[in-house]
This record gives structure tokens, sequence and C-alpha cells, in this order.
């Protein structure tokens, strides 16, 4: 990041951007207010950069927003960076999977991710009648899909229950999506 000082008015014509989604526009957002509270601005693309991560390795950004994360990390490959090789039950006595759905697949990966036991997340759509749907069609209500993560976890280490009582801290059963965030 050499560049942090160029990359700002790229981050503000993000903003404006009608393409940029609105989770991305907050977190966009959140980066141009710690950049107005004269912060580092190294920090401020740091944590930028770390709050897309998620998304980016899955190749779940718009493009644009997308085009920015590989600026930020001076990664211009086209390639998807998610291994999805490490998403396989390597010990089915011990794996399981689990697939849940809850609105939005950003706010659902994180809480899994970070226990002990999650062996790996990996987020996308259920449901639905279109093979292979992308993110707008899934937000637009095109295609009947839903916004999920599967789980493998190690049932040694974490049960069902368990991941189902995280389920239920980042789902609302009260909003007609689900929406976690």
């Amino acid at each position: 990041m050499d560049n942090e000082k160029a990359l700002t008015p790229i981050l503000y014509n993000l903003i404006l951007n009608p393409n940029t989604r609105e989770w991305e526009r907050k977190v966009l957002t959140r980066a141009k207010e710690r950049l107005a509270e004269n912060r580092s601005v190294a920090d401020a693309f740091v944590k930028l950069e770390a709050e897309l991560r998620p998304l980016a390795l899955r190749n779940n950004l718009t493009p644009d927003v997308m085009d920015f994360y590989s600026l930020l990390t001076g990664e211009t490959s086209d390639e998807a960076t998610y291994d999805f090789s490490k998403h396989i039950l390597e010990d089915p006595i011990h794996q399981e999977k689990a697939v849940f759905s809850g609105g939005c697949f950003w706010c659902m990966v994180e809480p899994f991710e970070t226990k002990r036991g999650i062996v790996s997340v990996l987020s996308g759509y259920t449901g639905g009648l279109i093979e292979n749907p992308n993110y707008d069609q899934v937000s637009g209500g095109y295609t009947g899909h839903v916004e999920a993560v599967e789980i493998i976890f190690d049932t040694r280490v974490i049960s069902y229950e368990e991941i189902v009582a995280i389920y239920w801290q980042v789902t609302d059963p009260t909003d007609a999506f689900g929406l976690s965030c």
C-alpha cells in the first residue's frame, strides 16, 4: 500500500457508486470516517482490507470493490483466491456438514470461522431455481435462493447443538428474511 493517498479518491467514488452493495458501502464509509478523524491513512486501509477480506477471498465483492481490494493488497490476480479444496469432509467419522441460511452470509461467516472445531465455512446460496446465480440475482429476489453458509465441523470439538446456538445468535428469526446484519 505505497499509494494510500491515491486510494482515498477511489474509496470515495466507491461509496457514491450505485453498484456498490449496501454492506460494502457501510464498510467503505467506516474507513472514510476513520480517515476524517485524522487517523493514520495506512491504519485505516489496513482495517478496511481486513473487513473486506472474508468476501474478497470468496470473490463475493462487487467487481469495482474487488478491484479496489486488489489495489489494497497489491494482488491483481483475477483467479479465485478461496481454496475450495479445503472445504471437504476429510474425516467422515468425526466431521459433519451443516447448512444455515440467515439472510446475509457476510455476517454469518465470521462467527463460525472463529470457533474452535470449525474446519471450513463456505458462503453461497441454497434453494432456488437458477443454477449458479450471482449475488445481485439472489439479493434482488429473482431466483428463489437464499444466502447461506455450509459449515464443516469436527464433532469431537464442537457439537451440532453448539453450532445451532451460534446460528441463533447471528440470525433474527423475527425478520422475514432472517437478516443477521
